[in-house]
């Protein structure tokens, strides 16, 4: 009997091709940044995404150059207590810190918390400063 014709091939095939439907959806929703509306960080701190973009804005308009800023925002109830930026040069970094600390967090429990999030400022059109969230709210 031909290996390639008998039920235990045709299982094998339907396995390995859900496991790569499978596969491939995982990869595309890891791939695909939370929008900032319904991030962990509007969630926290409501307005977030406006108000960076607000604050951010005249420095990519000014700078017209591309740049992107990670952020880790360490919060503890609604105090941030810390904030680490990395990925860009120290105008970019110092503009995202400022524009960070000044975002109300009245939404946050009490627990410690951490948010990750992306700043890109594009080079081109349009020139305001896109948010993307990389990792969810967490306790620490």
């Amino acid at each position: 009997m031909n290996f390639l014709t008998t039920p235990a091939r045709r299982t094998a095939r339907f396995a390995l091709m859900a496991t790569s439907c499978l596969l491939a959806t995982a990869l595309t929703h890891a791939q695909t940044p939370t929008t900032a509306k319904n991030s962990p960080l509007e969630a926290t701190c409501p307005g977030a995404s406006d108000e960076l973009v607000d604050a951010l804005s005249s420095l990519a308009r000014e700078r017209n150059e591309a740049a992107e800023v990670q952020v880790t925002l360490n919060l503890v109830g609604n105090r941030v207590v810390a904030i680490e930026t990395s990925g860009a040069g120290r105008v970019h970094l110092r503009a995202v810190e400022r524009a960070v600390r000044g975002l109300d967090c009245s939404g946050a429990n009490g627990m410690p918390q951490s948010l990750a999030f992306r700043i890109q400022f594009p080079q081109d059109e349009p020139r305001s400063p896109n948010i993307q969230n990389t990792a969810v709210a967490r306790a620490r």
